[in-house]
């Protein structure tokens, strides 16, 4: 659907779908998705939106909200991401739209229609291979349902560890969003189990999606996730690309990524590098990972070109976190 010809009612949930302008992955590690989270916290409190879904994926994003203006949905929309490309592209080394525009739209006026957009926002990461069950799927923050912040600031933690929960306060009590000079300096000083604390932590501290206003449509939370569980969803008014292929091949590459320093690190160098040494490295994550040659290139942000990959052994899909 085309900005101008957007429809609106404060009644009906609007879906939102976002991909990249060239139609590449976005999302690599978990700290973009934090400082993408964060904006969006932020800038739905100032636009008085609520946000009863969203699926961060990748290559693209869904959100399922309700405003009372239809220009309160637009600056949300349009903010939001404009912020993020800015610290997005300074971050990689990149230039240009980040997203594509305009962005998607659906509106959904009738229950039954809203529970479908609901159920088709919370499975994406079911459908897509990446979880077994909506509720553990942890970008659309279904398992955050139930936790808060008091549950976890009781556990014991490191003096790094609070210090950078302290950090983290500071900015989320000022209802500002994280940046990247920010989080990649309190995640290297941490373990694993310490960063996956972190990460429930900033997720917290950051609140964006309204299950009560969700959970409504169905009755209640465990009445959703029933109904999560038996109907996927659907979508028929927003021309989303489409692959049968799994996204776990995302993060196959992403781990491969992280772990040669290609991405996770200050200015990291895989935007920074040519074409032609990217293009180098198709081979390599085509045999180090179960991903087909399209999925490649879209992670390395590369046109398609004939070259032929070798057939050898591919690596089993990675488990779901």
């Amino acid at each position: 659907m085309k900005g101008g010809n957007r429809k609106h009612t404060s009644l009906g949930i609007h879906h939102i779908y976002q991909r990249a302008q060239d139609r590449g992955i976005i999302f690599y590690t978990v700290i973009d998705r934090l400082i993408y989270l964060s904006i969006l916290s932020v800038k739905a409190r100032e636009y008085s939106i609520r946000v009863l879904a969203i699926a961060i994926m990748y290559s693209h994003i869904h959100q399922s909200c309700s405003a009372e203006k239809k220009t309160q949905l637009y600056k949300y929309v349009q903010d939001s991401s404009s912020i993020f490309a800015r610290m997005y592209n300074h971050h990689y080394g990149l230039k240009g739209s980040l997203f594509s525009r305009p962005f998607g739209s659906s509106l959904k006026r009738s229950e039954k229609e809203i529970r479908s957009n609901l159920a088709y926002v919370n499975n994406n990461h079911t459908e897509k291979g990446l979880c077994p069950s909506a509720l553990q799927a942890r970008w659309n923050l279904l398992c955050y349902r139930n936790k808060s912040l008091s549950e976890l600031k009781a556990i014991p933690i490191s003096e790094t560890l609070s210090k950078a929960y302290q950090r983290v306060k500071r900015y989320s009590t000022k209802h500002k969003y994280l940046k990247y000079k920010t989080l990649l300096p309190l995640f290297k000083e941490l373990d694993i189990e310490e960063k996956e604390r972190l990460i429930d932590f900033i997720i917290l501290s950051y609140p964006l999606v309204d299950f009560e206003s969700a959970e409504r449509h169905f009755g209640g939370f465990d009445k959703m996730l029933l109904a999560f569980d038996s109907n996927t969803g659907g979508e028929y008014d927003i021309r989303e690309e489409y692959s049968s292929a799994p996204d776990t091949a995302y993060k196959e590459m992403a781990v491969l990524a992280e772990k040669n320093a290609l991405t996770g690190v200050e200015k990291p160098p895989l935007f920074r590098f040519p074409e032609e040494k990217r293009r180098r490295m198709i081979q390599a994550f085509y045999e180090k990972t179960s991903a087909k040659k399209f999925q490649i290139l879209k992670f390395l942000h590369l046109p398609d070109e004939p070259e032929k990959l070798t057939t050898v052994g591919k690596s089993p899909h990675s488990s779901c976190n």
